[in-house]
């Protein structure tokens, strides 16, 4: 999917005021397109980066409320570093393991299933290792979750945050064909498996009615 950069002037402007607001004094992130038809944000390196669908199925105060909540994810990074660590841990593993196998089938074929054959138990073993500590994770990520919501809605946006949930929900509930759930189930076990639960985030219900405390 290709990410492309936002200039809309009223959407970093509010980045600007909202790092101003959360005492980001010299850091300012980059705010970025998603070419995808889903209302969704997320944080990456160097900023953050709003779904095509975002811009098209929310008004602009929605658009605030979705962006401070990603603002709420970075001003906890202190809090959630075991988590961040916890989740990129990985990578540079997958990175090496994907680059040396296909260096042997380029260079080695006939040496491509013996590499697989070492590869492998190191892969299963380092899966193993990674179900220490899977509940603690994965409190801590619904934890972080509710924390970036109060984040936004202590900036003003509970009313619009909540509009933006129930929106993602009617949205989700729309396009949720058979297919979606069986694609839904393997990106939730794919994670839980490896990367913590990254990608699920509290039932949605339970998001508004925490919000609702702050209107």
């Amino acid at each position: 999917m290709k990410l492309d950069r936002i200039n809309k002037k009223d959407l970093n402007a509010h980045l600007k005021e909202s790092a101003k607001k959360l005492e980001f004094r010299i850091w300012r992130p980059y705010l970025l397109k998603l070419n995808s038809t889903k209302i969704n944000a997320r944080i990456f390196y160097f900023g953050i980066f709003i779904t095509k669908g975002a811009l098209e199925k929310l008004d602009k105060e929605e658009q605030f409320a979705i962006l401070d909540h990603e603002f709420g994810h970075i001003k906890r990074w202190k809090e959630d570093i075991f988590l961040i660590i916890y989740c990129l841990l990985p990578l540079p593993f997958i990175v090496y393991s994907i680059f040396d196998l296909l260096l042997h089938f380029l260079l080695f074929r006939c040496l491509i299933l013996e590499k697989v054959l070492i590869t492998i138990p190191f892969f299963i073993f380092f899966l193993i290792l990674r179900f220490f500590k899977l509940d603690y994770m994965i409190n801590l990520k619904i934890k972080s979750e509710f924390e970036a919501d109060k984040i936004s809605a202590e900036l003003g946006n509970a009313k619009a945050l909540i509009s933006v949930l129930q929106k993602k929900k009617a949205d989700k509930e729309q396009s949720y064909s058979s297919y979606s759930r069986i694609l839904d189930f393997i990106l939730r076990l794919i994670p839980r498996f490896y990367f913590s639960n990254h990608l699920i985030h509290p039932p949605i219900d339970e998001r508004i009615k925490k919000l609702e405390e702050f209107l």
